[in-house]
């Protein structure tokens, strides 16, 4: 196993002192590992170059799963970071705000798609309701608990016991 991961160590740094592209590089790991993958389930345990290679085929198919797992991982946190808004990708620094709109707005401000400036908007927003019933309650509050500025409500229904549930 040590020759191989020598091997690889030489791929990288080669490649780096030569200014090989990262594809190109990885390619060549890619094709490394199936040439011993290969050794590894075409030669019999006892041949020299099994030997040498180290390990079980298993445990070589083990690695390259791990592998795949943090390629793929990788790969969408690269697609992640390409949906945050332009307008949040200058400065991950929080509005100016007091310490208790701060700490209650906190979830949100580090939200990658909302970030500061996103919040700082949703601070300053407006929103009139109309209607505090069945519907509208529920979106004010919801409203209210994602940080608008200002809410305004209409009802011109009057409260009593019948529809208090849902008001």
């Amino acid at each position: 196993m040590i020759l191989v991961l020598a091997m690889a160590a030489a791929i990288v740094l080669i490649g780096r002192m030569l200014d090989v592209p990262w594809r190109a590089r990885w390619l060549m790991l890619l094709l490394l590992y199936v040439a011993v993958l290969f050794a590894k389930v075409a030669l019999p345990e006892t041949n020299p170059l099994s030997t040498a290679l180290g390990g079980s085929a298993a445990e070589w198919l083990v690695i390259g799963i791990l592998g795949v797992a943090v390629w793929a991982y990788s790969r969408v946190l690269r697609m992640v970071r390409a949906k945050v808004r332009p307008e949040n990708r200058g400065s991950m620094e929080p509005p100016k705000t007091s310490g208790t709109a701060l700490e209650r707005n906190a979830r949100h401000i580090v939200l990658r798609e909302l970030g500061g400036p996103g919040q700082a908007k949703l601070s300053a927003a407006r929103v009139l309701v109309i209607g505090a019933g069945g519907l509208g309650s529920p979106v004010l509050q919801y409203l209210g608990a994602a940080g608008v500025g200002t809410l305004g409500v209409i009802d011109f229904d009057a409260v009593d016991a019948s529809n208090l549930g849902r008001q």
